[in-house]
């Protein structure tokens, strides 16, 4: 099951990504488990009226589910009209992931997560985006 702003999921992200304070408004879609446990969420912000930033992490590594990509694709691409959605990252499993989704790669900030860290910048525009839009 997918929560929209789940009371739980901003935190959730930011304590496995190592962010906090995401500028903006902030709009969260949680894949909870039976449990209630959040198993993968995903962190919307910045927004830019064409162009969205997303923060996202799993329990397991690259595992989000198809139903919380969908619910994340329709908020940015359908309910705020966006152009774009925007990807930082510095994690090797998320730079797989992003271009998995159709993501370009724009960008490298060399040592941005300290030495030898470099984060990645990914683009994924709307006419790129393999998952259903409606639904």
């Amino acid at each position: 099951m997918v929560i929209r702003n789940h009371p739980d999921a901003i935190k959730w992200i930011e304590d496995r990504i190592g962010a906090e304070g995401q500028p903006g408004p902030v709009v969260s879609f949680a894949r909870v488990a039976p449990d209630t446990s959040i198993r993968a969420a995903l962190m919307f912000f910045d927004y830019r009226g064409h162009d969205i930033s997303v923060a996202m992490a799993s329990a397991m590594p690259g595992r989000f589910g198809r139903e919380l990509l969908v619910h994340g694709g329709q908020f940015a691409f359908g309910e705020l009209d966006c152009d774009r959605i925007s990807i930082e990252t510095s994690h090797p499993a998320a730079v797989r992931f992003a271009q998995a989704l159709g993501g370009e790669l724009e960008g490298r900030k060399r040592n941005a997560q300290g030495p030898g860290r470099d984060t990645y910048l990914f683009g994924i525009l709307r006419e790129d985006w393999p998952l259903p839009l409606e639904g």
